[in-house]
């Protein structure tokens, strides 16, 4: 019996619990700016190994091409510009997991956002076959 997860009939999904920000207009050195991306990067990466068990999609019998949509969880919205650039770290987080860049047209990335409670932020990644 395989215990590598029979992608053709589910999807994945996980949650990274951060607040996103847009990379126009933002203040601060470039060294902390950079630092904020690889942890959320990393944050992303970690979400879908909990979610899975598994460091690395192909080992969790994820094959591509897949659809990839990220949703943004905030009490208010971005433009879709913003969110798409605040996204950015999330997406290579994601491509570290699933071992590819994240310009492989294997990849197909959706952005959607949803409105969440007073206070609450967070990232859902939902990984589905592309049929």
């Amino acid at each position: 019996m395989s215990s590598a997860l029979n992608f053709t009939c589910a999807a994945i999904t996980a949650t990274v619990h951060m607040r996103t920000k847009s990379a126009n207009g933002s203040h601060g050195s470039w060294r902390a700016h950079a630092m904020q991306r690889k942890r959320e990067r990393k944050a992303a990466w970690t979400a879908l190994i909990a979610a899975t068990g598994w460091s690395l999609a192909h080992d969790a019998g994820v094959d591509l091409p897949v659809v990839v949509t990220l949703t943004r969880v905030a009490s208010r919205a971005l433009d879709d510009d913003n969110w798409v650039g605040a996204a950015k770290a999330v997406r290579d987080g994601v491509a570290d997991w699933l071992h590819v860049n994240d310009n492989d047209p294997r990849v197909t990335w959706r952005y959607d956002q949803r409105k969440g409670a007073q206070g609450e932020y967070a990232v859902e990644i939902r990984l589905e076959a592309r049929r």
